[in-house]
């Protein structure tokens, strides 16, 4: 082989170094969000022929977000402690549904958990991956 051809595979190699990962993970977060919309999408518009991408995603969206705003109101809080205190009871529930709540209040509860930002060395070979130090 000549140094062109060479040459052109090492860039072929790195393109697909570049492209695959970028378009796999593009596919990846297509398909969850067909996955998605199509599991919200009523069923009414669907009878009537409308097919709008994204509606049940959006329908989601204000669901959640209107949850949220009804949980932190003061009506809502003694039903949740209540469901709290019945999750505690059981100890396989409890130790997920704590596992959980930690991690979801970590990314987008009040108090900051992930306080600073390290690079963790990973092997030998010099790989390095972007960590937190938790509280």
């Amino acid at each position: 082989m000549n140094k062109f051809t060479k040459a052109l595979l090492r860039y072929f190699g790195q393109g697909l170094l570049y492209l695959v990962p970028i378009s796999i993970t593009v596919y990846v977060i297509y398909m969850l969000f067909r996955w998605v919309d199509d599991i919200t999408v009523p069923y009414e518009l669907e009878y009537l022929g409308f097919q709008i991408p994204g509606l049940g995603l959006l329908i989601m969206l204000v669901f959640i977000t209107i949850v949220g705003l009804l949980g932190s109101s003061f009506i809502f809080k003694p039903i949740i402690h209540y469901l709290e205190l019945l999750i505690n009871r059981a100890p396989l529930i409890k130790d997920l549904y704590s596992a959980v709540q930690d991690l979801m209040s970590a990314f987008v509860g009040g108090k900051k958990k992930f306080t600073e930002p390290v690079l963790v060395k990973m092997d030998a070979g010099g790989l390095q991956r972007i960590g937190f130090i938790t509280q």
